[in-house]
């Protein structure tokens, strides 16, 4: 009976010992869960690995190194560092003895948490970690693996552990958000001058929707502003996001902005979509990366017209006139037989200036080899690199980058590339 009675008592303790550690990682997680998305979105490095990392490199926290030089992340000082120095023996040895290692310090947890951004993507460091930006963001699995065979961490179940802990704390629902970028800019010491750079101010990972380069935006971000962080001409953005009429226009929080011509129908597998409430064919428009004017050819929809809530919108092919449903703009309900030519003259000229326009854009976005159309496109593969690429079509890298407009070089999975 004494021996079941202490047999309990120790797995109630463990049990609770367990509780408490998973309110503490949960607790971590959400708590900085918003620099880890701002992150992901500015870098492309899934915030769900951010994460992981940081839990497992700082132990939530708790870490010594943590506690006291706000480093989460282990990132030693390296040749370039001139910020404060924290020092602890850790894997450091000199002449057979274990010697104190240098770590660097940082003046918030946030701070290192960009520290370990431009960390990976330090240049000098190119040729060892740059193969982990051609992975998408959400791919945490491949992120995982990558850092143990980039040699981030010497540990040999360095990947699984990474890979458990955000399964265990679902933290993969992260790299899936756009609502977590915090308000206020975090300003970091990031190197080898002792200069501080803005977060806010940086250049943002860029994505690709429908083929179409784009980046979401943030918190009190114009036009004007966006411009300037990615070196974009703002007329440009104005002109390929329809709902954008001025530059100093506020964008809409966590809105798809698109940096070049968005596309006269989607090329992804769903070929409808059904209306929200509340939702505007723009929204649908944004939402896809495809141009408002195709929209409205293809669902027979003239301008000042709205899909009812619930109404399916087609995203490829265009709609049937047996399949035209009620719209709820007023524009559509004051319509009558007074007006029915001068509609259909409207939707003629609509079916003349879209196949314009579907001829415009197979000249700018071709997706085959150059068969007539005077280019080439190359479709980004696992495990690419920009020079693997500019070595397969015998092209510098400058050439490529330039023919796409590439800012960096980073490049994801799927993203198709112009061939000079």
């Amino acid at each position: 009976m004494k021996e079941i009675i202490i047999s309990t008592f120790l797995l109630l303790f463990l049990c609770t010992g367990v509780m408490a550690q998973r309110q503490v990682f949960e607790a971590y997680a959400d708590k900085y869960s918003a620099i880890a998305v701002s992150e992901m979105h500015r870098t492309g490095i899934p915030a769900s690995i951010k994460l992981a990392q940081a839990l497992l490199e700082s132990n939530a926290g708790r870490s010594e190194l943590a506690r006291k030089a706000n480093n989460h992340f282990g990132i030693k000082c390296g040749g370039d560092w001139n910020g404060k120095t924290y020092h602890k023996e850790d894997d450091d040895y000199r002449n057979g003895r274990l010697v104190k290692s240098c770590f660097r310090v940082f003046k918030s947890v946030e701070e290192s948490f960009v520290a370990h951004s431009e960390f990976l993507r330090n240049p000098s460091k190119y040729s060892r970690y740059n193969f982990l930006f051609s992975y998408e963001s959400t791919d945490y699995k491949s992120w995982a693996h990558g850092l143990k065979k980039a040699g981030y961490a010497t540990a040999p179940t360095y990947a699984q552990r990474l890979i458990k802990l955000i399964e265990d704390y679902e933290l993969y629902k992260y790299d899936q958000a756009i609502d977590h970028v915090p308000d206020m800019p975090v300003v970091a010491n990031l190197g080898s001058k002792g200069k501080s750079m803005n977060n806010a101010m940086l250049p943002r990972k860029q994505k690709f929707n429908n083929g179409v380069r784009m980046v979401y935006a943030m918190h009190g971000e114009s036009v004007s502003d966006l411009a300037e962080r990615h070196s974009v001409d703002q007329k440009r953005i104005i002109r390929y996001n329809e709902h954008i009429s001025s530059q100093e226009e506020e964008l809409t929080y966590g809105d798809r902005i698109y940096f070049s011509r968005k596309r006269g129908r989607y090329r992804g597998k769903q070929s409808t979509y059904k209306m929200r409430e509340g939702e505007e064919l723009i929204d649908v428009a944004q939402k896809f990366g495809i141009r408002l004017r195709s929209l409205r050819y293809k669902n027979r929809l003239k301008e000042g017209q709205e899909p009812a809530t619930g109404e399916v919108i087609y995203l490829k092919s265009r709609r049937k006139r047996s399949d035209v449903v009620k719209l709820s703009s007023s524009k559509l309900q004051r319509s009558n037989d007074r007006n029915q030519g001068t509609d259909q003259e409207t939707v003629e000229e609509l079916e003349i200036n879209e196949m314009v326009l579907a001829h415009n854009e197979d000249i700018e976005n071709p997706e085959v080899s150059d068969q007539g159309k005077g280019h080439q496109t190359y479709t980004v593969q696992a495990g690419d690199t920009l020079y693997s690429i500019s070595r397969k079509f015998n092209l510098s890298v400058y050439e490529l980058k330039s023919k796409n407009t590439l800012t960096d070089d980073t490049i994801s999975i799927g993203q198709l590339l112009l061939i000079p």
